[in-house]
């Protein structure tokens, strides 16, 4: 926990993004991202685009959760069933802003992507849970399309399992490349998916399971619902439209605009 913040004043603490509100494996709360430690106290606290977990918090936590963000000046929430939920326990409205990486655009990416080695290669990113049935849905994609397979993931099993390249060490410069000069991507994780969109490719996102509240909403919110791979179908469809991203930009722009107001409302202009 933080307890003291030598030889700063702060006049405004932020909390922002990912699933930072949730009940961990003890079954409670990280209070730092509840700001709930004596430096923030009496100060504005905001918070910018958290996520809530997927488990449901039982009476005695949410009582404690309740207390602890009613402290907030103002609330936002990455997704729009978030919002609602914290809506009804807080009795105000919460505004669905965009996930943080969404607000910038491919060109500030691109100054930082390193160019890979490889070329015309499907990109797999396999995060947090090695789904060997998206991998097998990858290869095939790409034997079908004549793409080399590339994994960025931490399962280096799959070297052999697969007989592809997996690399387990890229940076953040190695990482952004590999999703700028992909031919395709196929991934299980949001913010792979959200990568995918800044650089105009085409993919598709697999659930790890059918309560990922993150990834519905980010597909639903750029109409890029036939590109969510639910958990029980698994399987990449044998004919699909490409993504029109002209009209996927317009929509994108605009949650741009909408989530850049709540910042300059709220901690720029504060």
């Amino acid at each position: 926990m933080i307890t003291s913040i030598e030889g700063m004043d702060f006049s405004t603490f932020i909390c922002e993004s990912d699933v930072i509100w949730k009940l961990y494996d003890d079954n409670l709360f990280d209070r730092g991202f509840l700001l709930d430690f004596p430096a923030a106290k009496g100060k504005k606290k905001v918070a910018y685009a958290p996520s809530l977990g997927n488990k449901p918090f039982p009476p005695e936590q949410l009582l404690f959760f309740k207390e602890r963000i009613a402290e907030f000046d103002v609330i936002s929430c990455r997704e729009a069933q978030g919002a609602k939920y914290l809506s009804e326990i807080l009795g105000s409205p919460i505004e669905w802003v965009l996930d943080p990486t969404l607000l910038l655009s491919d060109e500030d990416y691109s100054r930082l992507a390193i160019k890979p080695q490889e070329d015309n290669y499907l990109l797999i990113y396999n995060c947090m849970h090695n789904d060997q049935q998206m991998v097998h849905e990858a290869e095939k994609y790409a034997n079908k399309v004549g793409l080399k397979v590339v994994e960025i993931s931490n399962y280096s099993i799959n070297k052999i399992l697969n007989n592809h390249k997996v690399i387990t060490d890229a940076g953040i410069e190695e990482w952004l490349g590999y999703f700028k000069y992909a031919s395709f991507v196929v991934c299980n994780a949001f913010h792979g998916f959200c990568f995918s969109v800044l650089f105009k490719k085409e993919v598709f996102l697999f659930q790890r399971d059918d309560s990922d509240t993150r990834m519905l909403n980010i597909t639903k919110a750029l109409r890029l619902e036939s590109r969510l791979v639910d958990s029980l179908q698994k399987k990449i469809p044998a004919t699909f439209n490409q993504i029109d991203y002209d009209a996927v930009y317009v929509i994108l722009e605009n949650l741009r605009k909408k989530s850049m107001r709540f910042i300059q409302k709220h901690i720029i202009d504060y």
